[in-house]
């Protein structure tokens, strides 16, 4: 008997998240599969237990706190075969700054902002304003290929001198 594939599901992991792995052996008549991964950030049992009756078996793989992204490959063994699967690791995205121009408004004046996130991937960012006289839409969406995103802000009517927050 000899392990014949290994997937997992997702195939990409965020801290804390979990992929369910499935090893398939040749034979059905039991075997116990041992198993290993290179990341740190990534745990896996040592073994898993493939039934008498059964070709496969399945198992967690749980990611930790992920401090870089990375790729991480699980490796399944059994009477000298191996299956290999690759987990991608990832941090999340986060918002890094928000920048207005101009910083200052009057009653109907608009500004351009932009929100900056730590990488590229693609995300969605909910945006707020603290003050009734600014208006802000509900998100913006930083594409794929890039790590920012604009926006703009509008001022209403003003009554009085106030500053305002937008928060991301």
């Amino acid at each position: 008997t000899v392990v014949s594939a290994l997937t997992c599901s997702p195939a990409s992991l965020g801290s804390g998240g979990s992929s369910t792995c499935t090893v398939t052996v040749s034979k059905t008549g039991g075997a116990t599969v041992t198993l290993s991964d290179n990341a740190v950030a990534l745990t896996v049992p040592t073994s898993v237990t493939v039934g008498v009756g059964s070709t496969t078996a399945t198992f967690a793989a749980t990611a930790g706190t992920i401090v870089s992204d990375q790729t991480a490959t699980i490796t399944a063994a059994l009477n000298g075969s191996t299956a290999t699967a690759t987990i991608t690791l990832a941090t999340a995205t986060v918002v890094s700054s928000v920048t207005c121009a101009p910083a200052s408004l009057g009653s109907g004046g608009s500004s351009t902002c932009t929100v900056t996130v730590s990488k590229t991937g693609g995300a969605t960012v909910t945006l707020s304003s603290n003050a009734a006289a600014l208006t802000v839409p509900a998100s913006v969406t930083v594409v794929a290929a890039s790590t920012t995103a604009t926006f703009t802000a509008t001022a209403g009517t003003i009554v009085s001198d106030q500053t305002a927050t937008i928060t991301a």
